[in-house]
């Protein structure tokens, strides 16, 4: 893989954690559960963190950032429905798209990790590939009642 291809991907994956980010601070802003809102407010944070070790990345290659019109954009237009959720306090459709949000950047992490990349940048991806699925998980344990109810209590144990 030359390393305009490699930076192109990375490219992608910034896209991807950027929208993560934003993603995850429009549904912390929905939700009053004190526990769920640190927790996505910390899933937006890092997302943050992701993108900037990537961008990192990129200027180590000689790179310049080129975020645009990829198939990013396309697969992350879920948060839309996140902004609806949170207008009405819906935390069940708002975790719930945070779980789609998660999948989806991870299906975009598998589609790069697919490609023969140098070391440092499998790892770097392979690293940030688990933190997400591991968010992706902890959203999955929470104890969250059918999507139609519109109050709910969510349990934090996991």
């Amino acid at each position: 893989m030359s390393r305009d291809d490699v930076i192109r991907k990375l490219d992608q994956l910034i896209e991807a954690c950027q929208d993560g980010e934003d993603g995850y601070y429009v549904a912390a802003q929905g939700v009053h559960h004190t526990q769920l809102k640190a927790m996505l407010e910390w899933c937006s944070s890092q997302r943050g963190e992701f993108a900037e070790q990537l961008a990192e990345l990129v200027a180590v290659l000689g790179g310049t950032l080129e975020i645009g019109a990829s198939p990013a954009n396309i697969l992350y237009c879920r948060w839309d429905k996140i902004k609806s959720a949170s207008r009405t306090g819906n935390m069940a459709a708002i975790v719930r798209e945070c779980e789609r949000g998660d999948a989806k950047a991870m299906q975009a992490y598998d589609e790069v990790l697919a490609y023969d990349l140098p070391e440092p940048v499998r790892k770097l991806i392979a690293w940030q590939y688990d933190k997400i699925k591991f968010s992706h998980q902890r959203l999955n344990r929470l104890n969250l009642p059918p999507m139609n109810e519109a109050n709910m209590t969510v349990s934090m144990d996991y």
